[in-house]
């Protein structure tokens, strides 16, 4: 789970929609962010001019690889 310290860093999104769409492993994401998996909570740091969703860590036994937007940065 994402964690943060300084609540004066971080800003409510005004538009849920943009945390709504769902990416599958070598889809390209729009939003530079932290992605979440749905199944298994693992979360990885992408940015959007390098792309695409990596498949799971190996040691990972979930075989779901959809994951969402849970924290989207500034490009």
């Amino acid at each position: 789970m994402a964690q943060y310290y300084y609540t004066g860093n971080l800003q409510q999104a005004s538009n849920s929609s943009d945390f709504d769409v769902e990416f599958k492993t070598s889809s390209f994401v729009e939003y530079s962010g932290i992605y979440r998996c749905k199944t298994c909570g693992y979360e990885i740091a992408l940015n959007a001019h390098e792309g695409k969703v990596p498949p799971h860590q190996s040691n990972s036994h979930c075989n779901n690889n959809i994951f969402k937007l849970l924290v989207k940065t500034n490009n």
